[in-house]
């Protein structure tokens, strides 16, 4: 009954969590500014731009939102308005990151251009890209700044080196080591924002990254087939199988969170329960594309089914009921 009743509590406090990250709330000018943005962003837009890329870049702004919560929970610090902004913005930046290296083939060379302070942009793109740039490094203290400039240079190099993942021949090794890098960086740079982040910290929370990318890879398996992406869902032929590994990196990454030193076992608890609940939403995703088509499973076939087989809404009551009902069986190993 203990237990339960604290996992209770624990979920309210994700879903808290998660409703702030949807609406941007860590203030309202946090809001108003992320807005004048994106209008910004748009007036700068000659056309080519496609406004996928504005609805990529706006979900990294709510995922890395969510992040800074849940970093904001572990670490025991509440995050200041300008670092809650930067977090956003920073969460914009690597979506567009994406869309240059996937839309607009940016090698990592020319991605760490953009990074380099004084660039200038030559195309609509890169003013936006530029704008969002310099907004982030404004978010940074001194301390943090030469550090930060540090990570995004690594940050160019690991995105463009997951352009590997196109091509055929992939070891499992190579696969799993560039998801990893991509995911774990993304994180990593989120933490730097906080006074209370210690380099000692960033094997755990690089673990977490990797897994986060991992449960992104196994939802999106229709879109990186069709776009001839190998992920780990490669070397998996079931989606039970899909489930079960999920959950082995989901251990080795909480494994890794609770060793973390300097952070009190109810932070880091509740931090391992959370992103026990993401692996449940993903969970739910992969058990309805298993009932909608069966549980084995070939990219190529994948591929050939109807897309819609792999909308799932999981924001249905259904969803909601499902989740909930397995986010309350949390046991922490």
């Amino acid at each position: 009954m203990l237990l339960l009743l604290q996992n209770i509590f624990n979920l309210l406090r994700f879903g808290k969590n998660l409703l702030a990250a949807l609406s941007f709330h860590y203030s309202i000018s946090v809001h108003k500014n992320c807005n004048y943005l994106f209008e910004t962003a748009r007036n700068l837009n000659d056309g080519s731009v496609p406004d996928r890329v504005f609805r990529k870049m706006k979900w990294y702004m709510i995922s890395n939102s969510f992040m800074g919560k849940l970093l904001s929970c572990l670490l025991g610090e509440k995050i200041s308005r300008q670092k809650a902004e930067g977090i956003v913005v920073m969460g914009a930046l690597m979506g567009l990151t994406d869309c240059l290296i996937d839309d607009y083939d940016y090698d990592a060379a020319s991605l760490r251009s953009l990074f380099a302070m004084g660039y200038k942009p030559k195309n609509a793109v890169e003013r936006i890209f530029i704008l969002f740039y310099e907004h982030f490094i404004k978010s940074l203290d001194a301390q943090q700044k030469e550090e930060g400039l540090s990570i995004t240079g690594r940050v160019a190099d690991i995105q463009a080196e997951s352009q590997k993942q196109r091509k055929a021949g992939l070891s499992k090794e190579e696969v799993y080591t560039l998801t990893y890098n991509k995911g774990g960086i993304s994180v990593v740079l989120c933490a730097m924002m906080f006074k209370k982040y210690k380099n000692a910290h960033s094997q755990a929370l690089s673990a977490t990254g990797g897994f986060i990318q991992f449960m992104n890879d196994a939802q999106d398996i229709y879109k990186d087939a069709s776009g001839g992406i190998t992920t780990f869902t490669a070397f998996q032929n079931t989606f039970s199988n899909l489930v079960a590994e999920l959950d082995t990196i989901r251990t080795s990454c909480s494994a890794e969170v609770l060793k973390m030193e300097g952070i009190s076992p109810s932070q880091k608890s509740f931090f391992v329960f959370s992103l026990y609940v993401l692996y449940c939403g993903i969970k739910f995703k992969l058990k309805s594309y298993s009932r909608r088509t069966t549980d084995f499973y070939t990219l190529d076939g994948i591929m050939a089914s109807d897309k819609k087989i792999f909308k799932v809404n999981h924001l249905s009551f259904k969803a909601f009921a499902q989740i909930t009902f397995m986010a309350l069986q949390f046991r922490q190993r």
